[in-house]
């Protein structure tokens, strides 16, 4: 309902859920061709997710051209930006500038973090020696949280004395290990 609105009976609301699962798991997958640095115009299998976005962008559609009116009384997402305008033209969007805006609302959140961290790893993959600086780096941070949480645990024991030893038996010793 947030992203449109009321839908009605003639909406698959199981089949979208289903369409955002498939386009949040098939999406911006680092694929083989990523791997070995194929040219663009290689020709790729084909994505697993586009039936997923399809329907994805027929529903988007179909609500928006349905609730692109302020008197609709509608505020999903999909009314919303049915209703922006251009602040330069003042011109409303086009059909297919709000699909694609619904399209990607959907899958913002998830996307950005969830490619952000695979291509992070595929590239430091591939750099030993970043490798070895990050893992420095984690130590260290490690060992500075260490002291902190020592020097925690000591404060409780000094102001609560039923607390024995160090942390009341906590043993806080590190354990990073990333290789």
């Amino acid at each position: 309902e947030t992203l449109f609105g009321d839908p009605g009976p003639h909406y698959d609301r199981d089949q979208t859920i289903e369409d955002v699962d498939r386009y949040f798991r098939t999406h911006g997958v680092v694929g083989f061709s990523d791997y070995v640095g194929l040219p663009e115009w290689f020709p790729r299998l084909r994505h697993r997710g586009r039936g997923a976005i399809r329907r994805l962008r027929e529903t988007a559609r179909a609500f928006a051209q349905a609730r692109t009116t302020p008197a609709d009384g509608m505020d999903s997402l999909t009314s919303l930006i049915g209703q922006a305008v251009d602040p330069q033209t003042g011109k409303a969007l086009p059909l297919e500038e709000v699909v694609d805006n619904v399209v990607t609302f959907v899958g913002a959140g998830h996307e950005t973090t969830a490619l952000a961290v695979t291509w992070a790893l595929s590239i430091l993959a591939n750099l030993p020696q970043l490798q070895d600086q990050l893992h420095a780096e984690a130590e260290a941070v490690c060992r500075l949280v260490h002291h902190h949480l020592r020097a925690a645990a000591r404060d409780r024991a000094r102001l609560d004395p039923r607390e024995a030893g160090d942390g009341g038996g906590v043993a806080l010793q590190p354990r990073l290990r990333l290789r």
